[in-house]
């Protein structure tokens, strides 16, 4: 005889994943407003991955920053996602234009792209059901998709196409809405389409009834309404006057980044872009932010010059560890700050379980760290710096102290415990190894040798920087020189500062150092930085 527990049941059929939408939101840049699912929570969208060119006439020589034509198609139509209880999701893309064609170079700049849709856009570009089957299939990435009218439409003003994407995309369906937008000006239709990624332990033929009557009855329109967007800045510091290009173009991938969603804000300085969702002391901590930048920006100048063209510098912080991960993906989900490239971002993680004051000097110590790396990627006309100069400097800056306006280098405890232990002396503290380690050899999968490899990058650049002593005192200027002048080939620049050196006399001398108690004394009280703000 079985025995089946009643409660085990009960608790197993309360716990299957549903669909409803309960929660109403004003969206005004789209003029709508709606219901979304339980908990729903804004999710940014990621800024189009940029490509880095340079090209050649003769003797000139100039650096592109270049995009898919897609992608930047992609972010002009996004207004908003979410992401709600048992893992339902809901973008929403706000139908202005059809997708680019086939473009004669795969990769462009905005400015090329801009020019290129000018001459195809349309106020009311949808005039058949074909040009909506060709949106979609470009939005979804989902080839030659069937859309169906529905025969009721929620009320005299809606049309409503359902397009079942599920047989590529598990549990994924598509609609597309036109609503007629009442009491303003310039009435006329809006089209908006609605994607739903869904649990697939719910039944697709269910989940499309009850978006058909709980989601579109819910959907009306904000008559009269001002465009939204995202919270003005907290201050105004770097805004007036005229701006760079490059901060308006840093502006406005901000500003994209988090069209619709209402816990976002962003602020602005000469020389960053902070935006984040925290709440709760969220200004006190922008200021301190704001203000611990602006120094360890002089250092980082003082160690690569910063070029011509203006360097600005995009700071996310999501407010919680699970956004973050969701942010930056599964294989960068270890780290606690990333410097993203292709988004020109530095993204930080939040620190849980810290207090107010433990998760503020957390912020800060990320930000030193990967603003370091945002701003030699910059520096060096868009070209990454070798791994033991990169993570070697980065945690320079990281474990610096700022107080009363002025900086000071400090001691990696994390390192210095790393380094007892590889018994120094004892060939576990191999320069040339470290010289000729790639991205993938240094960020090693054995948490234990990547931590090696940061300890050992941090204890030649803190060396180089604070032995005032050591005959190899200018190898770190040397170099940054080799850098700029062979166009950003960080192999070629390492062989070139250590053109002459001998190495097995730069590894004794710097064994020696992390030996001598005294010469490590010198070295804390050598400021070679100098900066008083």
């Amino acid at each position: 005889m079985m025995l089946i527990s009643l409660g085990s049941i009960s608790s197993e059929v309360f716990a299957r994943p549903i669909l409803t939408f309960i929660k109403t939101t004003d969206l005004p840049e789209l003029g709508l407003q709606l219901k979304l699912m339980p908990d729903a929570r804004e999710v940014p969208q990621a800024p189009p991955s940029v490509y880095f060119f340079q090209f050649t006439r003769g003797q000139q020589i100039w650096k592109e920053e270049r995009f898919s034509p897609m992608d930047l198609w992609k972010q002009g139509q996004f207004a908003g996602q979410w992401v709600g209880r048992d893992d339902n999701k809901l973008l929403l893309a706000n139908m202005t234009r059809m997708p680019p064609k086939e473009a004669p170079e795969e990769r462009v700049t905005r400015a090329m792209y801009e020019q290129q849709m000018s001459l195809a856009t349309n106020e009311t570009p949808f005039s058949s059901e074909a040009d909506l089957s060709r949106w979609i299939s470009a939005f979804t990435d989902y080839p030659h998709p069937v859309g169906k009218r529905l025969d009721k439409p929620c009320s005299g003003n809606f049309a409503v196409w359902v397009f079942r994407l599920d047989k590529l995309s598990p549990n994924r369906v598509a609609y597309v809405f036109r609503l007629r937008r009442e009491g303003s000006k310039d009435s006329g239709f809006i089209w908006v389409c609605a994607q739903f990624d869904l649990n697939t332990q719910i039944l697709m033929e269910n989940a499309c009834e009850i978006i058909e009557k709980e989601f579109f009855p819910s959907i009306n329109s904000l008559m009269l309404a001002r465009p939204g967007g995202p919270r003005e800045p907290l201050t105004r510091e770097g805004v007036g006057g005229a701006d760079s290009a490059a901060m308006v173009a840093a502006r406005q991938q901000v500003i994209d980044s988090i069209r619709n969603l209402k816990g976002w804000w962003y602020d602005i300085t000469p020389d960053y872009i902070i935006l984040s969702n925290l709440k709760g002391g969220a200004g006190s901590l922008v200021e301190q932010l704001k203000t611990s930048m602006k120094v360890i920006r002089l250092a980082y100048r003082q160690c690569i010059p910063e070029p011509k063209e203006a360097v600005i510098g995009v700071i996310r912080i999501p407010a919680t560890q699970e956004e973050y991960r969701e942010y930056v993906g599964e294989d960068n989900s270890w780290t606690q700050g990333l410097w993203l490239p292709g988004r020109k971002e530095l993204v930080i993680c939040p620190a849980v379980d810290q207090g107010v004051r433990g998760k503020r000097q957390s912020i800060l110590r990320v930000a030193f760290h990967e603003g370091f790396h945002q701003y030699a990627f910059s520096a060096f006309g868009q070209a990454n710096a070798s791994m033991w100069f990169s993570e070697g400097y980065a945690q320079l800056f990281e474990n610096m102290s700022l107080s009363n306006g002025r900086l000071k280098i400090e001691e990696s405890p994390q390192a210095l415990t790393l380094l007892n232990a590889m018994q120094i002396g004892k060939g576990m503290m191999d320069l040339r190894r470290l010289f000729s380690l790639s991205r993938e050899e240094f960020y090693d999968a054995n948490n234990q040798l990547r931590a090696a490899n940061y300890a050992l990058a941090w204890a030649l650049v803190y060396y180089l920087k604070k032995d005032a002593s050591s005959p190899y005192v200018g190898l770190l200027d040397k170099y940054v020189v080799a850098m700029r002048s062979n166009g950003g080939n960080a192999e070629l620049a390492t062989q070139a500062m250590l053109a002459g050196v001998d190495l097995k006399r730069l590894q004794l001398d710097f064994e020696r150092f992390w030996q001598s108690h005294t010469r490590q004394a010198a070295a804390r009280r050598y400021d070679p930085l100098d900066l008083q703000h």
